[in-house]
């Protein structure tokens, strides 16, 4: 056998790639794993089918089949080479679909519901056929590189580690190393639909923002003007991080003395640069922090505004990150000088910090109530 695989190799490593599709026909580890299981089969006079479209589409038709048969839905779906095409088509269908179902249809891609969308549907029971067969392939892939003990240079070009004719293998080991072939040779056209997907879920997404924003500028125009106008607005060299506050009391209270952190990194509290779709979808935790409120903090490029709390009698109330409820002393404060506003969610109305000061320039914002 020429062809011997390296100690350092892990295949495992490389075979979970199918799930993020970076497994290709023409990869050099793809190339050598074949190598490996075609002479195994081949040296024990094991017949596989070389018709990897055909048993390929096999599979998909029949994963398509189920998918159907769950939802009691229609499917355009017939053939794994034209997987990329469908997917357009249904992205195109849902674009065209009224209003009133075009976020719906969306949220249920974004939020992998199986039982509302088709392509989800697809890719989960995909996932789902592979993994019944991933951890089989992987410990045979890996018993094969132990035979053939990694290091070729012990080895000679005749050296075969399947030369061994008194091990008489039975119907159900030739079945095995029949079926973990075909499947291995099926796992680029596997690999394939997940590149597809996660290419074009970017897309899905980008769709779904438009939308959100689109109905909710339609019921109200003034507060997506108001958000537009925040983002617009930001002073140069400031970053904008944003926390999601509690309640609408909360942001005020922020608003008035400053935020209270657990840590001292504002980074673990707020995230930076925010779109606007990101901040009407602005919720998280188990008690939804940002659902009703999002304080707007401004940070100045290069600067440090978070101060250690010195008050140690301030006890806030409600979260530590979101995670935990409850009480707790806050080791760190930044000053209300900082914070630009924050969003109302609920009134759909973007409130302005009185008391806020742009530090490059330390000049105050006028109008402070609205923007």
């Amino acid at each position: 056998m020429s062809e011997i695989i390296k100690k350092s190799v892990y295949p495992e490593n490389y075979l979970i790639g199918a799930y993020s599709g970076s497994i290709e026909e023409t990869d050099e580890m793809y190339g050598k794993i074949l190598h490996l299981l075609k002479t195994r089969c081949d040296e024990n006079n094991i017949s596989y089918s070389a018709d990897i479209d055909s048993l390929a589409n096999t599979i998909f038709k029949s994963i398509v089949g189920e998918v159907k048969k769950e939802n009691q839905i229609e499917l355009s779906f017939n053939d794994i080479n034209d997987f990329e095409k469908e997917f357009l088509n249904n992205i195109s269908e849902i674009e065209n679909m009224p209003e009133n179902k075009r976020v719906l249809a969306l949220d249920s891609i974004t939020n992998q519901d199986f039982m509302h969308n088709p392509t989800t549907s697809i890719m989960q029971l995909t996932k789902e056929y592979m993994a019944s067969k991933m951890e089989a392939l992987s410990d045979s892939v890996c018993g094969l590189m132990e035979q053939a003990e990694f290091d070729f240079s012990n080895f000679n070009d005749e050296f075969d580690p399947f030369s061994d004719s008194s091990a008489l293998l039975t119907e159900e080991e030739k079945t095995k190393y029949k079926n973990e072939l075909e499947f291995f040779m099926l796992l680029p056209k596997f690999s394939n639909m997940f590149r597809i997907n996660k290419k074009y879920m970017t897309k899905v997404y980008n769709l779904r923002n438009n939308f959100l924003i689109e109905e909710i500028e339609m019921e109200y125009p003034e507060y997506i003007e108001q958000l537009q106008e925040l983002l617009d607005q930001k002073e140069k060299n400031v970053t904008y991080y944003y926390h999601g506050a509690q309640s609408l009391s909360d942001a005020e209270n922020i608003i008035n003395n400053g935020l209270y952190m657990q840590y001292g990194e504002i980074g673990k509290t707020a995230k930076a640069n925010l779109s606007l779709a990101q901040i009407l979808h602005y919720s998280y935790g188990f008690d939804n922090v940002g659902r009703h409120a999002v304080v707007v903090i401004a940070v100045p490029n290069g600067e440090n505004i978070v101060d250690i709390n010195l008050d140690k009698n301030i006890s806030v109330s409600g979260t530590s990150q979101g995670l935990q409820q409850g009480e707790f002393n806050p080791e760190y404060v930044i000053p209300n000088q900082y914070i630009v506003g924050y969003i109302n969610k609920d009134e759909k109305i973007v409130i302005k910090n009185p008391n806020y000061i742009y530090s490059g320039e330390l000049k105050n914002v006028e109008n402070p109530k609205s923007i």
